[in-house]
């Protein structure tokens, strides 16, 4: 079910390829749930089930989200798969039941599957892609997708937000 804006509610745009999609989330939802309502969005406004050429999945699991992560020496930008961070050594069920670590196990499993536990903030870019049956089975096998990935997001440039190309010197 979609999340009703509030005033505390973040709003964060998802990105693939040059589709934007605006969804209004709380900062403590988990990321299965904001998958749903992602894939919910894309079957209303797609009724082929096709965006940018490639089948929408019904089931949530096939999608995969990553953060925007830009260099400030460069401004290059780079994206930081989400999955991983909800499959890593934070979550490892070992781990939870020891000593000291047992309330900062917990405690990161329980933060880290939400938008301020992966470090996103209101008005963040989130790429997604779709995962096909036998890249599902692979990560499940690997336990992780890897920073390595690339993600199909086209941001837009000064001169497409503005219209504005380089400024040339007068031809006289």
């Amino acid at each position: 079910m979609p999340t009703n804006p509030t005033p505390s509610t973040w709003t964060l745009k998802f990105k693939q390829h040059k589709t934007t999609i605006l969804l209004h989330v709380e900062k403590t939802q988990t990321f299965t749930s904001i998958k749903t309502e992602l894939l919910s969005a894309l079957q209303e406004t797609r009724p082929d089930g096709v965006l940018n050429g490639i089948p929408i999945p019904q089931d949530p699991e096939a999608v995969i989200f990553a953060r925007q992560i830009i260099d400030p020496d460069t401004a290059e930008t780079t994206w930081e798969s989400l999955d991983d961070d909800m499959n890593g050594d934070l979550f490892d069920e070992k781990s939870a039941g020891k000593g000291k670590n047992k309330t900062k196990a917990k405690t990161a499993g329980g933060i880290r599957d939400c938008p301020i536990g992966a470090g996103l903030k209101d008005g963040s870019n989130v790429a997604f892609a779709f995962l096909d049956e036998e890249a599902r089975a692979a990560t499940l096998e690997m336990g992780a997708l890897g920073d390595k990935r690339e993600w199909d997001v086209v941001l837009p440039t000064y001169e497409d937000v503005y219209g504005v190309e380089g400024l040339e010197p007068d031809p006289e």
